[in-house]
């Protein structure tokens, strides 16, 4: 499918997605070793107590308080990022290239390099991050870079293990690009082990503020597995506000389309006529084998109240006055 080159006088609108990507970050990390002690009790009599071999077992380590917290850069900021239970200090850093671009992205750690970017940031202008920390004690950075018009470049989860940040889960290439244009996405949530994405795009089918989150087990290994390949956590953007799978904002159809009863099976199809209303409830993304995966929406049929999965690459065509949108009253850039 041809991706259209976005428009520089409309394009500004894709503010909206980090905007819906941002959340407020949580508390400070800390890890502890719990302990117990038990006395003998002394023998009876005369004689010297005797020695006796202890049977207490080492404590468990106690879990880390999972952590969230914006990265200021050029700041130190005081995380247990090695995970040895102390304080280390953590650096954002950003040097300029002489067009004013970024020439280098760096996270340092106790001053010494754990992770640089150069290629990758060419054309960014900007660059903001993250620190996470999970309950199994593995710290995380996020960064987001970004071109003109806030277009991500760089954007993802990198994992601490030997002494560097490693590439853990890619935010822009978790959905193909034949559904939209800026994707990206940010962590808004850890618990526990979990860690909770919220991704957002400029979407052929659902306009330029399409968002919706995903969960992440975390492995003792650093490896991020998606819980679920179906969410019904999304916000849209609909007659100047933000909806979500609640909202019940209908759209019309402007014209056939077929739907399908599970987004990873064509087998079972059903066409929905032009002029049917249809709501937004769920998104699905399967096949995501590190490449972009296959984006579906589901939608509510109003009169009928059957829900039915939309593949999502429905992308207008904006040569033509007569090849609308699928949906009408959608907001779209472009």
């Amino acid at each position: 499918m041809k991706i259209p080159t976005p428009n520089p006088s409309t394009i500004r609108l894709a503010r909206f997605v980090p905007a819906v990507l941002l959340a407020a970050s949580l508390g400070a990390a800390t890890l502890g070793l719990s302990a117990c002690s038990s006395e003998q009790p002394a023998s009876q009599g005369g004689n010297a107590p005797a020695q006796q071999q202890s049977t207490q077992q080492p404590a468990d380590p106690k879990p880390a308080d999972p952590v969230l917290e914006e990265l200021t850069p050029a700041t130190d900021h005081e995380f247990d990022v090695t995970g040895d239970g102390t304080a280390n200090k953590l650096r954002l850093e950003t040097a300029d290239a002489k067009d004013g671009t970024l020439a280098s992205v760096t996270v340092l750690v106790d001053g010494k390099e754990a992770l640089s970017l150069t290629k990758e940031v060419d054309g960014c202008y900007s660059a903001t991050g993250k620190f996470l920390k999970t309950a199994n004690g593995l710290s995380f950075v996020e960064l987001l870079c970004t071109s003109d018009n806030d277009y991500p470049v760089v954007n993802g989860l990198y994992v601490y293990r030997d002494g560097a940040f490693k590439p853990a889960l890619d935010y822009i290439n978790f959905v193909d690009d034949d559904y939209g244009t800026h994707r990206g996405g940010a962590a808004v949530d850890v618990k526990d082990d979990v860690i909770s994405v919220r991704y957002g795009l400029m979407s052929y089918i659902l306009g330029y503020g399409l968002g919706f989150t995903f969960d992440y087990q975390v492995g003792p290994d650093g490896t991020l597995t998606r819980t679920s390949d179906q969410t019904d956590r999304i916000e849209y953007l609909a007659n100047g506000k933000e909806n979500t799978a609640e909202s019940n904002q209908y759209f019309t159809q402007n014209y056939d389309i077929e739907g399908y009863a599970n987004p990873d099976d064509d087998s079972k199809a059903t066409l929905l006529k032009k002029g049917t209303l249809l709501t937004p409830k769920a998104v699905a993304v399967v096949d995501d084998a590190g490449d972009g995966g296959d984006l579906f929406v589901q939608f509510q049929e109003k009169k009928s109240g059957e829900k039915y999965w939309i593949e999502a690459d429905v992308e207008p065509n904006y040569e033509t006055t007569s090849d609308k949108p699928l949906l009408d009253g959608v907001m779209y850039a472009g």
